[in-house]
């Protein structure tokens, strides 16, 4: 629909923003390298010049009164430190800070679950129609990835990771509604991803973690899965079991 049109065109302009700016990054970076061999090459210049001088002076049999040759100067001002190019930061409903030295592939599916039917599980059916969502994916650092859910609806979020090529170690950090009055930072503490796993399930937008125990009043379980609730919202929320 068209709110579904709006949301894909913004985070498509936002994508290409970040395009944009990685480009300018890397052009930012090509121009320290080429000023560093141009100061190299100057600098190998002027050591020359100065050893051929001295030699000079040794092979006359009187010293003579040494001028100094002239300072080669180089056409582009030296650079205190190499220039840095922030990336834009990006900013969400949902974002999940993976901060690790390999990064692992995610994954995230949508389930919907609107705020009016909460008083009563999903059946397995239900469960099952799931949507696969492609998020805005940030690296901030060589060891930091950002995955970020622009806008998100109501229902429940589910991130999954693998292993890209071996076992990643990483620590997971979840922001909600950044930059807002809202916002909502959570310490998820340390994984390994030695194959596929869940990170996290959330129900949004009320920012609710499958596994906050104390999100609820207690839980169910029957063969089929566990169901969690909350007695004073009403919220029944079951997941089922493989």
């Amino acid at each position: 629909d068209r709110l579904d049109l709006e949301r894909a065109a913004a985070e498509k302009a936002q994508l290409k923003k970040l395009a944009s700016d990685n480009e300018l990054l890397k052009r930012k970076n090509l121009e320290v390298a080429l000023h560093k061999q141009e100061m190299e090459r100057v600098a190998r210049g002027k050591a020359e010049q100065d050893l051929a001088v001295v030699s000079a002076r040794q092979n006359k049999p009187a010293p003579q009164q040494y001028k100094k040759p002239p300072e080669v100067k180089s056409p582009v001002k030296p650079a205190e430190k190499a220039m840095s190019v922030s990336l834009p930061l990006i900013k969400g409903d949902l974002k999940l800070v993976i901060a690790g030295a390999i990064q692992p592939d995610t994954m995230i599916t949508f389930t919907d679950f609107a705020r009016s039917r909460r008083d009563r599980p999903f059946s397995r059916a239900e469960s099952r129609r799931n949507t696969k969502i492609v998020p805005l994916i940030a690296n901030t650092r060589d060891t930091v990835r950002e995955v970020v859910i622009s806008q998100a609806n109501q229902g429940v979020y589910t991130i999954t990771a693998e292993p890209a090529r071996e076992t990643a170690s990483i620590t997971l950090s979840l922001k909600l509604y950044e930059g807002t009055s809202k916002a909502v930072t959570r310490e998820l503490g340390k994984h390994t991803v030695s194959r596929k796993k869940v990170l996290l399930k959330i129900l949004m937008p009320d920012g609710i973690l499958w596994d906050d125990d104390a999100a609820f009043s207690g839980n169910m379980e029957d063969s089929e899965g566990v169901t969690k609730f909350n007695t004073e919202s009403g919220l029944m929320w079951k997941e089922y079991n493989e």
